[in-house]
């Protein structure tokens, strides 16, 4: 008997599991989470770049990069839904303070894809799809 109310609350448990919806594509949270990843791999591609200038890319000048970077999610839209996820596609801006001169440059890239999931604690894991196309810089668009 013991093991059969073990198991139902289990499987209640279980069913409890928050699921994503179309709306959570345009969400903050999905908006700060894709936004970060984003400016993760951002980072990674600056790093070629700035040693083939001469520069150093270690910690300390990738704090500051990052420091003066900012990432925007826009536009975003439904790709894909399934059982117990979410396709999703947005625009990216990538936004560089130039800390010398206080000059920004804005970069855009169309069609990030992300997929939210289900994870633990009724939060939801959010993961960049095709993070190798935002890795080529020559893919990010200058924003006029």
């Amino acid at each position: 008997m013991r093991k059969l109310v073990f198991a139902v609350l289990v499987a209640g448990l279980a069913g409890c599991a928050k699921t994503p919806s179309s709306d959570d594509c345009w969400s903050n949270e999905a908006k700060s989470a894709v936004g970060g990843e984003v400016k993760q791999v951002f980072l990674d591609a600056l790093r070629p770049v700035a040693e083939q200038h001469g520069e150093v890319f270690d910690d300390a000048a990738r704090k500051k990069y990052s420091d003066a970077l900012t990432i925007g999610i826009d536009q975003a839209a439904v790709k894909d839904t399934a059982k117990q996820s979410v396709t999703c596609s947005a625009s990216a801006t990538a936004t560089m303070k130039n800390v010398k001169t206080g000059a920004e440059q804005s970069a855009t890239f169309q069609g990030v894809s992300y997929t939210i999931m289900s994870g633990e604690g009724g939060k939801f894991v959010y993961q960049v799809t095709n993070a190798d196309a935002l890795r080529r810089v020559d893919s990010w668009r200058e924003k006029q």
